[in-house]
């Protein structure tokens, strides 16, 4: 093996030790997390109560991998939640009101997320335009079409085998979960391994640097960007088929679910940094603490407090520990 083989090779596992070893933070306050709950509420171990959380954290995940995508290349997506609730919507117009075929009706939704991602990517990248600004406008867009389309009542009654999507089970597991693990899988391996997740890491790092080494980073972060809506629309399905409705209340949730289990994963704001098993690790703590947290009774108020002090303190800590490890990376 040459120098400079070794050399990459000694790198990679520094950078996995790194980041597994901010990972393991998350994983001794999930296992305190879930003995915490287990003391204090006996339901939480209920085999429908679990069953009640995966199903949650699989919408969340799914969702998830766009958002990671997007914020690994150095960008934000605030409009994922909104546009997974218009893709339900649109799909639930199609078919239960104007009898539109199911796959035609499915294909018309996952244009939602296209075009959305098609949008933010555009604007951002090539006009130059905060990404933040760029997805707050998509947000509003999404949200406000999606009460235009219902007015503001849910469109219910979707056929039994589209119900199946967001409620079947494939023998004893869920089927989201089943999707959520396959999708996993392989964005794990396709970001590990092809050229485009290599890209992407790269555009995160330093997107000048990037483009000297002869990436076309446009091209890659509007390709982000559209993935990112495809994933939330996908999410968007398994919601409304969850539901058994289109519903333009649906979206609100999601974008805070998201970005705290992006940023507890360990994906850093400022791009670059960041593993998908960690994410959804992230995902599973956010998904056990918000249903504690209604198993404890506690008033709906003081769960938005103890959620916003969960995401302050998730950024803080990976903004000290994403400082920390570029220093390190510098010095080599």
């Amino acid at each position: 093996m040459s120098n400079g083989s070794q050399s990459k090779a000694l790198n990679s596992i520094k950078n996995w030790y790194a980041t597994s070893k901010q990972e393991a933070g998350l994983y001794i306050a999930l296992v305190a997390l879930i003995i915490f709950l287990s003391i204090a509420s006996p339901a939480f171990l209920n085999a429908e109560n679990i069953l009640n959380i995966i199903r949650q954290v699989s919408i969340v995940g799914i969702i998830a991998i766009g958002g990671f995508m997007v914020i690994l290349t150095g960008g934000m997506d605030i409009s994922v939640g909104y546009v997974a609730a218009l893709t339900g919507i649109v799909v639930a117009k199609l078919t239960i009101d104007m009898n539109v075929p199911m796959p035609l009706s499915i294909t018309a939704g996952m244009c939602v997320g296209l075009l959305a991602g098609l949008l933010n990517g555009t604007l951002s990248t090539y006009l130059n335009l905060p990404s933040f600004i760029v997805t707050l406008g998509t947000m509003q867009i999404c949200q406000g079409a999606g009460y235009v389309v219902t007015q503001a009542t849910p469109i219910s009654n979707f056929p039994e085998s589209f119900v199946e999507l967001g409620r079947g089970y494939l023998g004893p597991i869920p089927i989201p979960v089943i999707i959520l693990a396959a999708l996993y899988i392989f964005m794990s391996l396709f970001m590990k391994y092809s050229k485009f997740g290599t890209y992407c890491y790269a555009l995160g790092g330093n997107k000048e640097s990037a483009r000297l080494s002869g990436i076309r980073v446009n091209r890659i972060q509007v390709l982000v960007y559209i993935l990112g809506g495809l994933f939330s629309s996908l999410g968007g399905l398994i919601v409304a088929a969850r539901t058994n409705a289109g519903s333009a209340q649906v979206g609100g949730t999601y974008l805070f679910d998201v970005f705290t289990a992006c940023v507890l994963g360990g994906t850093a704001l400022s791009g670059g940094i960041g593993r998908l098993p960690g994410v959804v690790v992230g995902c599973i703590f956010v998904g056990i603490l918000n249903n504690g947290l209604v198993q404890l009774n506690v008033d709906s108020f003081y769960q938005m407090m103890v959620q916003g002090i969960v995401l302050v303190i998730a950024v803080v800590l990976q903004s000290l520990m994403t400082r920390e490890k570029r220093k390190k990376s510098n010095k080599q």
